[in-house]
């Protein structure tokens, strides 16, 4: 078993993941960069030392990167080697169920000046422990890369980022709201999300290896500024 630390990420090269030492978790960054200061990084590894165990996930990589990395060719790629999240068997979580009762109740949260901005170290703050921070109001930037049957109608997969974007977002949540207001929005789409931190989640992959990411639920969703 390898000791946590980031490692490069099984299916995509241009972003390290962190290991924790037993699993990968939702925690990204790109190559090179040393500066996320809410993990201690770990020794780096050879492709053929990354642990065995490591998670498999459909993933759709950052416009940005695709772009550097070859555009259409590695889309097909991608799709050709990638695998299709299956996720968790049974109902929402209580926590869950009482954070939708509150938005869909409460008008203060159809208020967009009742969230906050936040900057990179505040969203990892949030990343190093969502559980701690339940309730939270903040803004996102974020852009859909899993949206689908499996995920269902009112939930998706996202990259996200600070407030304002600007960067290439490598951190995955899940994003939880109401199905109608979902229902326009497709894979790809670039969103600012106002939203509530509501603890995480995890979900077994397809190669049955369990994944846990950050969760939030929708208060106000807007397409991103061009």
């Amino acid at each position: 078993m390898n000791p946590p630390g980031w490692f490069p990420d099984p299916h995509n090269p241009a972003i390290e993941r962190y290991w924790n030492g037993q699993a990968w978790t939702g925690h990204a960054r790109p190559t090179g960069d040393s500066s996320d200061p809410s993990l201690t990084p770990g020794p780096s590894m050879t492709p053929a030392s990354v642990p065995s165990k490591a998670p498999q996930r459909r993933t759709s990589p950052p416009k940005t990167i695709l772009k550097a990395l070859g555009g259409a060719a590695l889309v097909l790629t991608v799709f050709v080697v990638l695998v299709t999240i299956l996720f968790g068997v049974g109902g929402k979580s209580e926590t869950e169920t009482s954070t939708r009762a509150a938005i869909a109740s409460d008008p203060s949260y159809r208020d967009g000046a009742s969230y906050y901005p936040i900057d990179e170290r505040e969203l990892a703050g949030i990343l190093k422990d969502p559980a701690e921070k339940i309730g939270r109001r903040v803004i996102l930037h974020a852009e859909i890369w899993q949206f689908d049957p499996l995920t269902g109608p009112d939930q998706f997969l996202a990259h996200i980022g600070p407030t304002g974007g600007g960067g290439i977002l490598t951190e995955s949540a899940l994003v939880i709201g109401n199905a109608a207001e979902l229902e326009p929005l497709v894979e790809g789409d670039e969103v600012v999300i106002y939203a509530v931190v509501d603890g995480d989640y995890t979900y077994t992959s397809q190669a049955n290896f369990e994944i846990t990411v950050p969760k939030f639920q929708i208060g106000i969703i807007q397409p991103a500024s061009p």
